[in-house]
């Protein structure tokens, strides 16, 4: 689609994104912003390239986009109240908890209606109190958060922890938000939530841990592993995957600096990390043992 408005010299396109993004065509009249470095988002962005707009929107999807420093620090020189910007964090942590589902049905907005009344209001604020969006969906994150209260870890590592949600439309919803708030929760840990769908896949929400090493990879190394996966330097996301997502993502952060050939998932549909990470557990062993590796192969 985008090459085809492109190849249409009539029109001049502006890309902002915070995200990994490929390969990126050549024209003339498409001007491209791409920043994933640890603590951007898009909508800061865009918010730098238009002298004038009120922060305050910015800082909402900011916050909404799990990097709250950031908008902090966009909200310092405006010298607002705590109690305000503490309604444009919640608003823009619900709207992107809204932005999460299998399809539609799972969210209480669609977006496009989300879109429509944000079209109404220049005042962050006024929108906030008036907009009719955000009590309705405080209430149901509220109801949201109950259901997942005493939900423990599926498996916990050194470095790592993983979830694994029910199949529910609540879980499909708070499950990237679960993800924003361990990962603030525990900085030093990879955060892995997994949101089981209808069809027995799942879609993966991958928190890279905040205070981060380099041998340590970034969330979005590790998303576009998969052909559905994406995202930036601490947060990144598989669409769609099925099976051993759980082996992988324990070995790839417990062991960071090991990597295996992509020939070896294809060949083993990815049991190879589990059989490694169990022989090495059962195994037992101690400094100074010997091992012999019969080249046994997968």
């Amino acid at each position: 689609m985008l090459s085809k408005l492109l190849d249409n010299p009539r029109f001049r396109i502006s890309w902002f994104d915070h995200h990994e993004a490929g390969q990126i065509p050549t024209y003339p009249n498409l001007k491209t912003t791409i920043v994933n470095a640890k603590g951007t988002c898009t909508a800061l962005l865009v918010h730098a390239s238009l002298p004038g707009s009120d922060p305050r929107w910015a800082a909402i999807a900011a916050f909404g986009d799990n990097v709250p420093e950031a908008a902090e620090a966009l909200l310092k020189p405006l010298n607002i109240s705590d109690s305000e910007i503490a309604e444009l964090r919640e608003a823009g942590e619900l709207l992107n908890y809204n932005a999460y589902g299998e399809t539609e049905a799972d969210v209480l907005f669609p977006p496009l209606e989300i879109a429509q009344r944000l079209s109404s209001f220049r005042d962050p604020i006024e929108f906030i109190r008036n907009g009719g969006i955000i009590p309705e969906l405080r209430a149901q994150f509220q109801e949201d958060e109950a259901r997942a209260k005493g939900l423990a870890p599926f498996e916990q590592r050194v470095g790592a922890v993983v979830y694994r949600l029910p199949r529910k439309p609540w879980a499909r919803r708070l499950g990237a938000t679960l993800a924003n708030r361990l990962s603030l929760q525990n900085p030093e840990c990879a955060v892995t939530v997994l949101h089981p769908l209808n069809d027995g896949a799942y879609q993966v929400s991958i928190r890279a841990p905040r205070q981060r090493n380099q041998e340590i990879p970034p969330a979005s190394g590790l998303a576009l592993e998969f052909p559905t996966g994406g995202g930036r330097v601490l947060a990144a996301g598989i669409n769609l995957v099925f099976g051993l997502i759980l082996a992988w993502c324990l070995v790839r952060y417990e062991f960071p600096g090991k990597r295996n050939p992509k020939s070896y998932d294809l060949m083993s549909m990815g049991l190879h990390r589990v059989w490694k990470t169990y022989t090495v557990q059962v195994a037992n062993l101690k400094e100074g043992d010997q091992v012999l590796d019969i080249a046994g192969g997968t």
